[in-house]
């Protein structure tokens, strides 16, 4: 008995799972958020380019345009593995980062 309560529980677990993958469109605010905290803990103090310290700043003041600009140097590649996605996504070329996606959330270990 104790066997198929947990193998029901288990079932029930996997059409959860199945039921609640993350879509493109919960992957893609994910990383928007993602890029909106970024903007807001930029530290300009860091650098001493004024190039790049006029980048940060004018994007500390359109942090939205800066996203929606940001986002379009962004990569994502979805495999759908059922059960969970693995995502990965590269910025303007850059090493590729893996995420995963399971139960509507979106896990990035390496941010």
């Amino acid at each position: 008995m104790k066997f198929l309560i947990i193998l029901l529980l288990l079932a029930g677990l996997a059409v959860a799972m199945v039921v609640t993958n993350p879509s493109r469109a919960d992957v893609d605010a994910e990383i928007e958020t993602q890029l909106l905290n970024s903007i807001d803990n930029l530290d300009t103090s860091d650098s001493q380019d004024p190039t790049i310290q006029l980048i940060f700043n004018a994007c500390k003041l359109g942090r939205s345009a800066c996203a929606s600009f940001a986002k379009s140097l962004v990569s994502v590649k979805i495999e759908d593995k059922v059960l969970y996605s693995n995502i990965t996504v590269s910025f303007g070329g850059g090493d590729p980062m893996q995420c995963y996606g399971a139960l509507t959330k979106v896990i990035c270990p390496d941010l």
